[in-house]
């Protein structure tokens, strides 16, 4: 009887091992499993049937703390690649719905009768949002006096082309002011916050093209946070006249301010004057949470604090 050659003998095929993938919510383990794999890819397709995600969501694999998390890749099928040492990890999934095709339009639509063009002392431009309560929401670099008008216009001031609202609080420290009239409606309001990784919508008055008479709006994606963990630095930058403009999150609440976009001259930590004053094409978006700005607000009334022009 012939033995076989050492040529004839085949290897034994790799020992499966374990992947274990926990899906989050609220910051804690909503559902944790582990499965077997024979090799460092796993298919969309079945961590979507694991945690029983709709097949049209977008699911993305990340490692490492979240402050500084990494995001598996994909091979040319899609699937996910994990990284070496994969056995030894912990998986999370981040999954969200795609938003429909016409987003923008869609939270144009919905904002642009509450989005305002409005003028600062010494000719300053930009924009602003109605708040509830029949407050405006803009931005402290505009230029503002405690207690004196400044005129707004747009497409949502009923029967009026223009109406005067008045200084009621200037922060000069988080670069915000709010301002209000009578003559405005009291609607309500919806918010969220913007993180690194969001997705986010900017709508303004631009002046670059000569004076807009309607809001038009402009999308981007936040990169972190600056120096000061107040700011968030969004991508890419406002157009000119956007100062002051509200920002949403891509489900269309108001999520941030923008308050300065730095240019290509000028680092994250330039101020807001050179900001404004730079004519070279803005490269960041400085963006003021809306948690940020109502936290302050209300620390700022409890303690009877206000800054008196801006």
């Amino acid at each position: 009887m012939d033995l076989p050659s050492s040529n004839d003998v085949k290897p034994p095929p790799p020992q499966p091992q374990t992947i274990r993938i926990k899906l989050m919510e609220d910051e804690l383990v909503a559902v944790e499993h582990k499965v077997s794999l024979s090799g460092n890819v796993i298919p969309q397709k079945a961590v979507k049937n694991m945690f029983s995600l709709p097949p049209t969501s977008i699911v993305r694999l990340r490692y490492g703390d979240n402050e500084e998390a990494n995001w598996c890749n994909f091979d040319s099928t899609g699937s996910f690649l994990l990284p070496d040492g994969w056995p030894t990890m912990e998986f999370f999934v981040d999954s969200r719905l795609p938003p429909p095709a016409n987003r923008a339009s869609k939270i144009l639509k919905e904002w642009e009768n509450r989005v305002f063009c409005i003028g600062g002392r010494g000719g300053r431009v930009g924009s602003c949002v109605l708040l509830e309560k029949k407050h405006i929401l803009t931005a402290a670099h505009l230029s503002f006096k405690l207690g004196e008008c400044y005129p707004i216009k747009g497409p949502g001031l009923t029967g009026s082309l223009e109406v005067r609202v008045r200084c009621d609080f200037i922060s000069r420290s988080h670069v915000f002011a709010i301002l209000s009239s009578n003559s405005l409606e009291d609607l309500p309001l919806s918010t969220d916050s913007l993180n690194r990784g969001s997705k986010f919508f900017m709508m303004g008055y631009p002046t670059d093209g000569g004076e807009a008479s309607r809001p038009s709006i402009t999308k981007g994606i936040i990169e972190g946070s600056m120096v000061d963990n107040i700011h968030l630095v969004g991508t890419p930058g406002s157009r000119l006249g956007y100062s002051g403009a509200p920002v949403f999150d891509d489900s269309g609440r108001l999520a941030g301010l923008l308050v300065g976009g730095p240019t290509a001259r000028l680092d994250v930590n330039a101020t807001i004057k050179e900001c404004l004053d730079s004519s070279e094409k803005q490269k960041y978006a400085k963006i003021l949470n809306i948690q940020a700005i109502t936290g302050h607000y209300d620390y700022c009334r409890q303690n009877e604090l206000k800054d008196q022009e801006s």
